[in-house]
């Protein structure tokens, strides 16, 4: 932790598999505090053999480590977007499940990190940065957020959203999910001929690795599944020979906070 004038008070380094992002910070009434993020184990050897499961921690004010948890299913590329606390003075933490029909789950955990329950929610599409969690006034969860849902006969990506809402144990109560008439983006021909400022794409393999750079040494940041949509931004000016392949990097946008690189093997570009 940094003071206001910018004083380091202490800090410490947590290491589980080998690869840790955080990327939620849950601050605790006692001062003590909740973070997830992605865990993976990397294999430089392969370029397509990471999944990432979810890490939660929770510390003291003073950084010592109370607890630790690994989350999710084995072979599953999973995706942690917030920590909410309920009424009953526990925490639900909501996560992408990228696997065949893309869904998401709930987890349920008390103070001392002992799980409560979980539950996954097939929603064929990730929840999104806009995601909202509500808790309602009989008790029950209400959980909102924007999905996208791309239509290969028409060639475009439209906005779904969907509502949810939950029961104290995790059983689902009501589901409603709406597909905007707005088409969000439209495509024509080649990567160098862009009808909008954004251009999508595909992941056309399972447990695809993302680096933090255009080649084979660079870290693995992240793992994507097979018919995710992502947000291409950049490709390196020529292809990497790698093996039997020839093909451009590609550079992605995940969220506000995450992007890398994809070899092109990997990725349909929407055309």
């Amino acid at each position: 932790t940094i003071s206001e004038s910018g004083k380091i008070e202490w800090q410490q380094t947590y290491k589980k598999t080998g690869i840790e992002i955080p990327n939620f910070i849950y601050p605790c009434e006692n001062n003590d505090v909740l973070i997830t993020g992605f865990c993976a184990v990397a294999e430089e050897q392969s370029v397509n053999t990471i999944t990432n499961d979810i890490f939660l921690i929770k510390i003291s004010k003073t950084g010592d480590l109370l607890w630790e948890k690994i989350l999710g299913l084995e072979g599953v590329d999973e995706e942690p977007l917030l920590i909410k606390k309920t009424s009953d003075s526990e925490y639900l933490l909501v996560a992408n499940r990228k696997h065949f029909q893309d869904n998401f789950f709930l987890i349920k955990f008390n103070n001392y990190g002992h799980i409560i329950w979980d539950e996954t929610y097939s929603i064929n599409g990730f929840l999104k940065d806009n995601l909202i969690v509500n808790t309602n006034s009989n008790g029950n969860f209400a959980i909102t957020s924007d999905i996208q849902v791309y239509s290969p006969q028409n060639n475009t990506i439209s906005t779904c959203n969907i509502s949810l809402e939950i029961n104290d144990k995790g059983e689902k109560i009501n589901f409603d999910k709406t597909i905007s008439d707005n088409i969000d983006y439209v495509y024509i021909d080649t990567l160098n001929k862009i009808s909008v400022n954004i251009l999508r794409g595909i992941i056309n393999r399972p447990d695809v690795n993302m680096r933090a750079e255009p080649t084979l040494n660079s870290n693995i940041i992240s793992c994507l599944g097979e018919g995710e949509i992502v947000e291409i931004i950049e490709k390196t000016n020529n292809p990497q020979k790698i093996g039997s392949m020839n093909e451009h990097w590609y550079r992605l946008k995940l969220n506000a906070n995450i992007d890398g690189w994809i070899y092109g093997f990997f990725l349909d570009v929407i055309k």
